[in-house]
């Protein structure tokens, strides 16, 4: 006595919640049918798969089921031999074809190849072309050349397991590229370009924009060396050389502010601070005296260095505008007497020494510290990615 054998069989109805053109499309890319077809083959019960074991025939079912086909396993009387392929369905799609085309002669038809509007026959009267040679059915017992899956049992099996090992790759290549060790190595290769940037400035009291390159591929090649390398990778190096440049430059700034606190207290101790106040009435008087419109406010701008102009016309409007508002009141209050000495010297250098590293760094960002961190971060993404250009 053989194996019981059963069969997978469509109701010809849809699972709810499914759109039935979707389904009938799942159908056909699934089985490798024409449109036509796979709507014809879902067109009431219709057997789908016999021969089967329960295994597999449940596996038909689950499959099914998955694109929104409502099917049931049914246990065949008999038990032939396990067959891969579907039941072929040609007679039967062959009549229910012959039944349409009855019904559809007198329906406008446009030519497959080339779109002519004509009533459905053998042949098209416009380019010749046999219509059946066009929507030749393949047959669902013949799988597609090449991945003969589809049609066979691993095809119609649950694709849940396949996406397993893609998913597990997925996650190993993450964790190679956020190796910790990697990321360590990266870190400290910013902290010594943080230094680096703050020893360059303060040692040529300038900022070398190549310096950002060298933090990038530092920090970049830190990290490729311990195999930490792609997109991830590239992103943590990004990140740490943004914290490198800023870093730098906030050590840079609180080195130059101590320096001018350390410059600031020898002028305290030497007395000096009463003869820059002296310096400064007088400076106040001669402005009182002197300017009386635009022009003469240009030439006291450039004697007294209120500003970097190399000559009287090259000072803007808007320089002339913001000593007006800024410099000027504080210009004439000086030179009426009525500030004293230690009011004098609290407002020109007490708001400066309460003055934050950081409010002191973010009011003098500018556009150059901006073209620093993207040359910075570009060599920091195409090393530390593992680019070789």
């Amino acid at each position: 006595m053989g194996e019981m054998s059963y069969k997978v069989v469509s109701s010809g109805e849809y699972l709810n919640g499914y759109d039935p053109e979707w389904v009938q499309a799942e159908f056909a890319k699934l089985f490798k049918l024409p449109a036509t077809k796979a709507k014809l083959a879902l067109n009431g019960e219709r057997v789908l798969k016999k021969g089967l074991s329960s295994e597999k025939a449940e596996a038909y079912k689950n499959r099914l089921n998955g694109i929104g086909l409502a099917v049931s396993v049914e246990l065949e009387a008999a038990s032939p031999a396990l067959s891969l392929s579907l039941e072929p369905l040609s007679t039967e799609l062959a009549e229910a074809d012959s039944k349409q085309q009855a019904v559809t002669d007198s329906t406008p038809f446009l030519c497959p190849k080339c779109n002519l509007e004509q009533l459905r026959s053998e042949q098209c009267t416009g380019c010749g072309v046999y219509f059946n040679k066009l929507e030749a059915p393949q047959a669902f017992d013949e799988p597609p050349s090449g991945d003969k899956e589809m049609v066979t049992e691993g095809a119609m099996l649950n694709k849940g397991p396949e996406t397993e090992p893609a998913v597990e790759a997925d996650a190993d290549d993450f964790a190679a590229q956020v190796d910790i060790k990697a990321v360590a190595a990266a870190a400290g290769a910013a902290v010594v370009g943080a230094l680096l940037w703050k020893l360059i400035a303060v040692s040529f009291d300038y900022e070398i924009g190549l310096i950002a390159i060298l933090i990038g591929a530092m920090v970049g090649f830190a990290s490729a060396m311990l195999g930490a390398r792609g997109e991830v990778a590239a992103v943590i190096c990004c990140v740490l050389t943004i914290f490198s440049i800023v870093g730098g430059k906030y050590l840079t700034y609180s080195a130059f502010q101590s320096e001018w606190e350390q410059t600031m207290g020898t002028l305290y101790e030497a007395d000096e601070m009463q003869a820059f106040y002296q310096q400064e009435q007088d400076l106040a008087r001669v402005y009182i005296a002197s300017v009386s419109d635009d022009q003469s406010l240009r030439e006291f701008m450039l004697d007294g260095e209120y500003s970097e102009a190399e000559n009287e016309l090259a000072i803007a409007p808007d320089e002339i505008a913001d000593f007006k508002e800024n410099v000027e009141p504080y210009l004439r209050e000086l030179a009426s007497g009525d500030m004293s000495f230690v009011e004098w010297k609290e407002s020109t250098f007490g708001a400066v020494q309460n003055l934050s590293t950081w409010e002191l760094l973010r009011d003098s960002f500018g556009f150059i510290d901006l073209l620093f961190i993207v040359i910075g971060v570009s060599a920091a993404y195409r090393v530390g990615r593992g680019d070789n250009s």
